[in-house]
């Protein structure tokens, strides 16, 4: 398809480039295609962040790792996902946190491993701080798991309203709790470590700073 239907003149690839069955074909076999059917390969070195070289191997691996911190650091950018908020259970209003559930538009997108995550929402031109749950919700039954978004010092109706969350520190994972007041006084204290994580820029440099930004 390259070569005959775009006349294909030259390959750009990174510099781990594998293709073909068990990755069996690499560099120096587009290589030797290229000087045979007239076409160049140009290969792309290695990126470094914190030493290490940048792959989408290795931000997956820190995204199901919940290292998003790690993530932001290949990416150059807050990690981030979308979709619209939908009606829920009205748990988190119940006990004085309301949180937007989110409804994701893409299924294939790869998320972080389930936890209490500090973030941003995007919302409209706005840039809030926030918290995110995202997995089941055990301390109460027949719940189905969720991804809920609470805003810090923000109010307003959502419903209907597209909302992008960029990940930026993980706070702690989930579980259950013996009551409703232990899990309310847990949130308090996820909005006091998640102000605190957001205060200090958490995630490549200052990408996850109040002034900073994320690519859509």
């Amino acid at each position: 398809i390259l070569l005959e239907r775009l006349d294909m003149r030259e390959l750009v690839v990174g510099y781990d480039h594998g293709f073909g069955k068990g990755r069996e074909g690499g560099i120096d076999t587009l290589r030797d295609l290229g000087r045979e059917l007239g076409f160049a390969v140009d290969v792309v070195g290695a990126v470094h962040a914190a030493d290490n070289p940048i792959s989408s191997t290795r931000i997956r691996r820190a995204l199901i790792a919940g290292d998003v911190v790690g993530a932001a650091d290949g990416l150059g950018r807050p990690y981030s996902i979308r979709g619209p908020v939908v009606h829920g259970a009205k748990k988190g209003r119940e006990l004085g946190f309301p949180t937007a559930n989110i409804r994701l538009g893409d299924a294939d997108k790869l998320l972080p491993r389930e936890g209490v995550y500090a973030v941003y929402g995007r919302v409209g031109s706005e840039r809030v701080p926030g918290l995110l749950h995202l997995g089941p919700r055990p301390t109460f039954r027949g719940l189905s798991p969720s991804v809920e978004l609470h805003l810090l010092d923000w109010e307003g109706d959502l419903y209907g309203t597209e909302v992008r969350v960029e990940f930026c520190s993980l706070l702690r994972e989930i579980r259950p709790f013996a009551s409703a007041e232990a899990l309310i006084e847990q949130m308090r204290r996820d909005a006091e470590a998640g102000r605190a994580a957001l205060a200090r820029g958490e995630g490549s440099g200052s990408a996850c700073s109040s002034r900073g930004d994320s690519l859509t």
